[in-house]
Order: structure tokens, then sequence, then C-alpha cells
């Protein structure tokens, strides 16, 4: 199992992918609002699009459509049209499937139809390999763990990726799509602390990814808040993702280190234009397949 040298730089990175984001308008022009379209598709899942429209930097927020006629294409077949749920949320009956290719028209009265499309890959098996409880400590002298895991790998076909971590807690499961500490090639190759991927810089039919991550938390003792190193149960679910979705995560991490504020919808982005796949407006229509491994608990 090899692995090809990183070639892609940080600092190119930054310029290509900042260069990509886009000033919808200025204080001093006028902006004619435009429809946004954005919807994760999620295998196992009904398909959520949220419709509405970009509007100017004035403008306090984007504005959701309630009146929207949306109609979802399942390998160019009309499969069905989505059923308004309220606040710009429009849902489908059918859940979505991997291996599938699918489109969504949004029409707005007094706009042109807004298009995107998407196919969401197969999925790769996924399994944890190793753990290391303590690899290493951060800059204040806290521990950090690390785990290794294995998947396949078709070097002949490009494959996008995101590894989520889902730590496992009896009263909730926390997700990390960030690490710091990054040591593994192939994530180095991507220049930022992101656990989103491509193979291009993998060779051989599977590869093994060492991830360092964080296991701490907080916790009141004697009224105090107290920093807790734990060992929870963690499990992995690899994402197997299309190349908008790849596109799209990289530019939105970048945005948000910029601008210091968290963007919670893509529908927010009024005053950016983001990475899009959408014809005729903005958004993003993207998904993933997924499959999670065995849960693994530290020892």
């Amino acid at each position: 199992m090899l692995v090809k040298q990183p070639i892609v730089a940080l600092v190119f990175l930054l310029l290509v992918l900042t260069g990509c984001i886009d000033k919808v308008d200025s204080p001093h022009s006028s902006f004619n609002p435009t429809p946004v379209v954005n919807s994760i598709i999620i295998t196992g899942k009904p398909i959520k699009v949220n419709v509405s429209l970009a509007v100017g930097l004035q403008a306090p927020k984007a504005s959701v459509v309630d009146n929207a006629e949306v109609l979802l294409y399942v390998n160019n077949e009309l499969a069905e049209p989505l059923e308004h749920t309220g606040n710009g949320i429009y849902k489908s009956q059918l859940v979505a499937q991997e291996e599938t290719e699918y489109r969504c028209e949004v029409t707005i009265p007094g706009h042109p139809t807004a298009i995107g499309s998407t196919y969401i890959p197969k999925h790769s098996k996924v399994k944890i390999t190793e753990h290391i409880n303590i690899a290493g400590a951060d800059e204040e002298g806290w521990p950090f763990a690390a785990v290794r895991v294995s998947f396949s790998n078709n070097p002949d076909e490009t494959t996008y990726y995101q590894i989520a971590i889902k730590i496992i807690r009896e009263d909730r499961v926390r997700t990390q799509l960030q690490t710091s500490n990054i040591v593994d090639p192939v994530l180095l190759s991507e220049g930022l602390p992101l656990l989103v991927f491509s193979n291009q810089t993998i060779q051989g039919n599977s590869y093994t990814m060492t991830i360092n991550y964080g296991n701490g938390h907080n916790m009141y003792i004697n009224g105090v808040n107290n920093p807790v190193w734990t060992l929870d149960p963690i499990q992995i679910e690899l994402r197997t993702v299309s190349y908008d979705y790849y596109k799209y995560i990289k530019q939105l991490y970048l945005y948000e280190q910029s601008t210091g504020e968290p963007l919670l919808t893509p529908g927010a982005t009024s005053h950016f234009k983001l990475h899009s796949n959408i014809e005729n407006g903005y958004g993003i229509f993207t998904g993933y397949s997924w499959a999670n491994s065995s849960i693994h608990t530290p020892k």
C-alpha cells in the first residue's frame, strides 16, 4: 500500500478556493432576488430540499419560499412532486438510494426554473483496525487519542470521502468532522483540517488512515467547570460523497474561517456565492452514501 507524495500546497489551495467565493452584490448596487436551492441527500432517508431567495447585503437573511413547485426526477424520470412541510422545506416520500442519479427542478413564480442534479455513489465498507488511547498532547498539554481505519479503494476511479467520528456517550452522540494534529499523508495533501478527502493520492486496493481526535469534555465538579479526559466508545462513519459535496464543504470551511461566523444553512449564503451546481440560481444539490464501522470501546 503506497501513498503518492502530497502535491497540493496549502497556500495554493487557499488561493484557488477563496477565488471561487464571490460577492453577490455591494451596498451600492441593486440585486434581484435569485432562487436558492439546497439539499444534502443521504441514502436511506427522505430527500429534503430547502428553497429560498438570495437577497442583497442590506437584507438580514435569505427569504424562504413556500409557494414553489419542486419536482424530483430519479434516473431522468419524474418520481414525484415534493410536499411542502413549512419554512421553505420540501420533502419526498421516497428514500434516497445509492448508485442513483437525482435531479430537482424548482419553479418559483416570476423566476426561471432552478435545476440541480447529482449522482449518489456506492458506499465503501470501513472498519477500525486499531485505537491508540494516548497518541500525543496538544499545546495546552491535554492528550488526544488516535484511531486507524481501513477501507477499500479503486485506484482507477476518483472517489471522494468524508469521515465522521462518532463519540458515543450515555446521553448523546457527538460527531467530529474536523481534526487537528494531522499526520496522515492523504489528509495532509488536502491542506485543510477536515476529514474530507479524495483517493487521488492513494494507490492500491485498500488504505489504512490514521486520525488523531479529541475525546475530552467539560464536567461540573463542585460548581467548577473542569475539562475531563475520557475514553468513550467510538464509531466511524465513512461517507462516499459526490465531487460537488467535496468542493462545497471545503469552501464552506474557508468561508466560516474568514468571517468568524458559522454558516448554519447553505440557504443563508445571501452575501457570498460558494461552490454551486444549481442552474438559474445559487445553492448546492448533492449528497452521499455511508457505512458504519462496528462500535469500538477503548480499553
